[in-house]
């Protein structure tokens, strides 16, 4: 999920920047590294897998890609602080404009580049110490 991803923003997203969270490194430390204005967080537990390390950062720029299009799971995690939810089976369609909205961009499509990119730090399982 994380190299997908990652490609669907580098594909529509030119003005965006993506960052990962390195081998071994954990949530909090990529955050003070990275700060990201938006953290993408793949799991299935939400906010169980990340709690305590996204506890510094702002829940209304938090996006969570859940693990199934199950309304429930939606509403347990919007109601646990983040700002959307997306299911994994609707990623390539919902992830960019779900994103854009968070972000507060009232453009369709990026702008040219003008070098200065919003930057987006993507997180995944690994997150979770899985």
């Amino acid at each position: 999920m994380r190299r997908y991803a990652a490609e669907l923003l580098a594909r529509e997203c030119c003005c965006w920047a993506s960052s990962d969270v390195a081998a071994g490194e954990m949530l909090p430390a990529a955050i003070e590294r990275v700060r990201p204005d938006l953290l993408v967080v793949d799991a299935g537990d939400f906010p169980a897998c990340c709690q305590a390390a996204i506890d510094s950062f702002p829940r209304d720029r938090v996006v969570v890609i859940g693990p199934e299009p199950d309304p429930s799971y939606g509403a347990a995690a919007l109601a646990s602080g983040a700002a959307a939810c997306v299911s994994r089976d609707n990623v390539g369609e919902e992830l960019v404009p779900t994103m854009r909205s968070v972000l507060g961009c009232r453009h369709e499509h990026c702008p040219p580049s003008s070098g200065l990119a919003a930057h987006v730090g993507a997180t995944a399982n690994q997150l979770a110490g899985r």
